[in-house]
């Protein structure tokens, strides 16, 4: 669906300060979520990203019964700072183009069986 490092037509969701920004980052104390946080002229946000797992399972066992969730949380730190988002997964490694639904709360992306939804308060 992401695969854009080994292919830059094999998808990607991006989501970044929509002026010049700085970055820094670094996994949260003993976890895998990545946190970067982006400084402006206007202020300061930190992105975590992280693969939702499931709460029991630890070392090679990570993989198993995975909820396939993918979450980027944006928090606010400082100032005001418009945010752009890239949703454009490509399915089957850049093969399959999606056909795109709007829902109420975001969009569907369908491509062969592969079904992605992406929902936002904002």
């Amino acid at each position: 669906m992401f695969a854009r490092l080994l292919d830059p037509d094999a998808g990607h969701w991006s989501m970044r300060p929509a002026d010049e920004f700085e970055t820094t980052r670094s996994y949260e104390d003993g976890t895998l979520v990545l946190r970067t946080v982006f400084r402006t002229a206007e202020g300061e946000v930190v992105l975590s990203d992280a693969a939702a797992l499931a709460p029991d399972l630890r070392g090679h066992d990570i993989g198993l019964r995975v909820p396939h969730l993918l979450i980027h949380r944006v928090e606010g730190l400082r100032g005001s700072i418009e945010m752009t988002t890239i949703f454009a997964p490509r399915m089957e490694y850049g093969r399959t183009e999606p056909l795109w639904t709007p829902t109420p709360t975001g969009v569907v992306a369908q491509g062969g069986p592969a079904r992605l939804a992406l929902t936002s308060p904002v």
